[in-house]
């Protein structure tokens, strides 16, 4: 879908892990890992990570391993969300939002945001 829509920045709303339960299967690597996860012919790697208040920002690298072709994508990981609840501080949310829009805008053309929780 990131690579057919030609999406190139991801938000996420869930951590990984909350009360001891998987929520989200980890589909970026460790950050100087050298690692790459593959999901058919894409391939992924992590470039940065940049912790921020209430969201960690991730640069990924994905190549077609079948056109060798390489894009550039962020994922904005938001932690500051509570499972079953909302933030305290919605200012903390629009915050976010406003960075969000601000990558999305630095990065045209771009596809669709995508958004995805657990």
């Amino acid at each position: 879908m990131i690579w057919q829509e030609n999406s190139k920045v991801i938000v996420m709303t869930t951590k990984e892990v909350e009360r001891g339960k998987n929520k989200c299967v980890k589909y970026w690597p460790d950050v100087g890992s050298g690692q790459l996860k593959e999901f058919g012919r894409i391939r992924v790697s992590t470039l940065s990570e940049k912790p921020c208040p209430d969201f960690m920002l991730r640069e990924l690298q994905v190549t077609d391993s079948k056109t060798n072709e390489i894009r550039v994508l962020f994922q904005f990981h938001f932690t500051a969300w509570p499972d079953h609840g909302v933030p305290s501080d919605p200012g903390c949310v629009l915050n976010f939002l406003q960075e969000v829009n601000l990558k999305q805008d630095q990065v045209q053309p771009a596809g669709p945001i995508v958004v995805h929780c657990r």
